[in-house]
């Protein structure tokens, strides 16, 4: 079984058609907490998982973004996110 399979993560058909440039973002990895568990993803990883799984997570606040080791304020973390999208990568 891959990683991503192991964590239940899509392939790369489900990313977003360009993918933000992480320097255009305010975080660089996703803390996932639920269940007792934590893992750490990617910004990729994280894309990688369908928007209805991350719209579940973030609003069940099992989301801690961070930039290096600083957790960085999830409304900046998803506009910073949106911004990045939107603007092409």
């Amino acid at each position: 079984m891959s990683r991503l399979a192991r964590w239940g993560l899509a392939s790369s058909a489900s990313l977003p058609p360009v993918l933000p440039h992480e320097e255009d973002l305010a975080f660089d990895a996703v803390l996932v907490r639920e269940e007792g568990a934590e893992r750490e993803l990617t910004v990729t990883d994280f894309l990688r998982l369908p928007l209805d799984e991350r719209i579940r997570l973030s609003f069940a606040r099992c989301l801690v973004f961070l930039s290096g080791s600083e957790e960085v304020p999830t409304d900046v973390a998803l506009r910073s996110l949106m911004r990045a999208v939107s603007a092409g990568g």
